[in-house]
């Protein structure tokens, strides 16, 4: 056990606390956010909420990065450049998670209109034929009403079908 302690304290250099009154505090960053104001969530509210928490998540990473890269370059410790890939893997995957949150935005907000064109083959009514006879009643209604202003006076098929 002495030996395992007399190579962890040569191996890992403990820096010593600054006494100095002028030494600067690491910036603290609020992790949860404020989302009170955000009575009526939407879809891009919510978005825009996630990508926020998502590029506070990559710049806390970024930080936590540099600092392991010290440390490990120091230390020159396997444990400490395997905790450095694991850390590099999560923010690029945060990075996915970005373009992730953007493309599934986009999608919702505004539907793939790429289907061109929409051709219905066979149509089938679930209803009574009251139900149905009285749509095709409205319809022909409208059908009627859109002649009319179109051409300007009764053509002989509305006089006939009245």
């Amino acid at each position: 056990m002495d030996l395992l302690q007399e190579i962890l304290k040569n191996d890992l250099p403990v820096p010593q606390a600054n006494t100095a009154s002028n030494t600067s505090v690491p910036q603290v960053i609020d992790v949860v956010p404020d989302v009170s104001h955000l009575a009526n969530n939407t879809i891009s509210r919510d978005a825009l909420e996630s990508r926020g928490n998502i590029r506070q998540l990559l710049a806390q990473g970024t930080m936590a990065i540099n600092d392991l890269m010290l440390v490990a370059k120091t230390t020159n410790a396997p444990r400490a450049y395997e905790v450095l890939a694991n850390l590099l893997k999560t923010v690029a995957e945060l990075n996915h998670d970005l373009m992730q949150v953007h493309a599934e935005e986009h999608s919702l907000v505004s539907p793939d209109d790429s289907d061109g064109d929409i051709h219905i083959d066979k149509a089938v009514f679930v209803g009574s034929t009251s139900e149905l006879a009285e749509i095709m009643k409205q319809e022909k209604v409208k059908i009627k009403a859109v002649k009319h202003v179109n051409s300007g006076s009764d053509t002989k098929e509305e006089k006939e079908g009245s």
